[in-house]
């Protein structure tokens, strides 16, 4: 029984994996990109490992639940879609199935090994795509035909494995991939059955195998040998070969998709093959002893010891990956550097703009004070016209008003956004502002006194604030 800390997490998480309504009242999935999140929540939190395995296991059912009933009219859409709710199931199994995940990914560096090609025309434009008609005279015919054999051999042999090696799911990855199921196994639904496992096992699973780990190494600046580069060709599409056999699961034997890599996908789903892979997913969705018994009619695969020049592949793909993360990081680094920098230049212009409009106030003020010489004291103007003295502060209002308006502008959330007309209407209403000022300060000396030519001094804090404001963002 779920402890009520997992069933609490996991209807908090089901809540906001729900559709919710747009401006126009239709009901959207939320952003794929949450069903990430809400997986390094439950990761990340303090809950023991057992109860996040509960949770886990609550979540897919719920998933299961919501999408069975948006997939009522077409099983082949159950769990089918690229959203919050299938991210949450492939982050699980990238997390969770470890020792299943390796021995796939063992068998796709293991068959890559056995690829090669020794047309020349191959080191000059790259390896045949699985979709190339034979009459493509870029290539000799027989390098066309023995590059769709190989994709055919290739894709088989992942495929497989992809099937016989879930005797190394865990019963906590069954229970997993059973919740998920569960309402289409409860409707006698088996196409949804296949078309769930095949997306979360084929195509969120060995596809993304095959493009990260060996598609890239078709890398022309980091990767020189040109042998290397062409086995990273080969996988990219192959990869979609696999997809192909995973989006066809419940086509009739023979039957492959549209296109030109249609044949070799057609010539993979012979009845045999799709007999398996169906009553393999059947299985599963039963029961782990179910699974059992059906893995020992095909025979279950061990863990295959690499050859020589598949664990080379491996370490290359690995090493490869590093430079590419480091890079990456590296690219993050500059890119933080830059906008800083931009910040920085931007700041230092309004800086400027503001020095010039405080200077030409202040110089304005001092002008009209010169010209009319000497100041009256500010007690007696209160004594005999106090109504000079609250006009004067509203002005003085409107300037301090004036001034948030430059403490705007310098916020710059919109860094390709320096709003210099804003700037210069802003030094315009002030100078206004001020020559009313300057007009009042003739007219009543003492006012001077509540003039402390305090507009730079304001002015520049508020860049200041504004600058550490930007850079707390930019670090953040």
């Amino acid at each position: 029984m779920p402890s009520e800390q997992a069933i609490e997490s996991a209807n908090d998480i089901l809540r906001q994996l729900e559709r919710k309504p747009d401006q126009k009242g239709a009901l959207q999935p939320p952003e794929a990109s949450l069903g990430s999140e809400l997986f390094n929540q439950v990761e990340s939190s303090s809950l023991s490992p057992n109860e996040k395995q509960e949770v886990y296991q609550l979540v897919a059912a719920g998933i299961g639940e919501m999408e069975m009933a948006e997939a009522a009219n077409d099983p082949n859409t159950f769990l089918r879609g690229n959203n919050a709710r299938t991210r949450f199931a492939a982050e699980y199994m990238n997390a969770h199935a470890a020792d299943y995940n390796n021995a796939v990914v063992d068998v796709v560096f293991e068959e890559l090994s056995k690829v090669s090609f020794d047309d020349p025309a191959v080191a000059e434009i790259g390896v045949p795509k699985a979709s190339v008609e034979l009459n493509d005279n870029r290539w000799k015919p027989e390098t066309i035909q023995k590059s769709k054999e190989q994709y055919a051999d290739f894709a088989s042999s992942v495929i497989k494995a992809t099937e016989t090696h879930m005797s190394k799911l865990t019963p906590d990855n069954q229970k997993f991939l059973q919740s998920l199921v569960k309402p289409a196994q409860a409707a006698n639904q088996p196409d949804a059955v296949n078309a769930a496992l095949s997306s979360t096992l084929l195509l969120r699973n060995a596809q993304p195998a095959i493009l990260n780990q060996c598609g890239l190494l078709d890398n022309d600046a980091l990767v020189k040998d040109p042998e290397l580069r062409q086995k990273g060709q080969f996988a990219k599409s192959a990869a979609g070969i696999v997809m192909s056999y995973a989006n066809k699961v419940n086509s009739p034997p023979g039957v492959g998709n549209a296109g030109g890599q249609g044949p070799i996908v057609a010539k993979l789903r012979t009845e045999e093959n799709v007999a398996r892979t169906q009553a393999i997913y059947a299985a599963l969705a039963e029961s782990g002893d179910a699974l059992e018994t059906e893995l020992q009619k095909h025979g279950e695969d061990e863990p295959i010891k690499l050859s020589p020049e598949a664990n080379q592949l491996k370490q290359a793909s690995s090493g490869l990956n590093e430079q590419l993360k480091a890079k990456e990081a590296a690219d993050i680094e500059r890119s933080k550097k830059s906008r800083i920098d931009k910040v920085g230049d931007v700041l230092r212009n309004v800086g400027r703009q503001v020095s010039g409009a405080a200077s030409d106030v202040k110089n304005a003020a001092a002008a009209a004070l010169e010209k009319k010489g000497g100041e009256e004291s500010l007690k007696q103007l209160r004594a005999n016209n106090p109504e000079a003295i609250d006009e004067y502060k509203d002005l003085q209002k409107q300037m301090s008003d004036l001034k948030q308006d430059y403490l705007k502008a310098a916020d710059l959330s919109n860094l390709e956004d320096n709003t210099p007309a804003t700037i210069d209407k802003i030094k315009k209403d002030m100078a206004d502002v001020q020559k009313k000022m300057d007009d009042m300060k003739a007219e009543h000396k003492g006012l001077a006194q509540l003039d402390r030519s305090k507009v730079g001094q304001v002015i520049h804090s508020g860049v200041r604030d504004a600058a550490k404001a930007v850079g707390s963002r930019l670090k953040a």
